[in-house]
């Protein structure tokens, strides 16, 4: 699913690509290096083997970036439900999950001009 969410975005060349291990595959980086693009995709460790201290501090540096934006669905899955769609069809998903991302938003901008 990597290369159809790439191909539908305007990315300018060498800019980041960052996805956890779910995506590491040749494939994938294969793919990032032909577009131009940096592949920032966490490595998985080889089964049954020790992870190097090298794969460790990548994917350290990796997931403190990831960090900033996974954590805002962590809040939503967490306090407003988005862990299990409580409709059925597409467009009433959309519609509860386009409210949820409100409030969300209005909840955080008050945290935000409070400080």
């Amino acid at each position: 699913m990597l290369e159809p969410l790439v191909n539908s975005l305007n990315l300018e060349p060498d800019a980041e690509v960052l996805a956890d291990k779910g995506y590491c595959s040749a494939e994938n980086e294969a793919f990032l290096e032909k577009k131009g693009l940096v592949s920032k995709i966490m490595h998985k460790k080889k089964k049954n083997q020790v992870a190097d201290p090298e794969l460790i501090a990548r994917n350290l540096e990796i997931s403190r970036e990831r960090y900033r934006i996974e954590r805002s669905f962590g809040c939503l899955k967490k306090h407003n439900g988005w862990g299990r769609s409580i409709y059925m069809g597409l467009q009433k998903t959309k519609d509860y999950l386009l409210m949820g991302a409100i409030a969300f938003n209005m909840k955080r901008s008050l945290a935000i001009l409070r400080s």
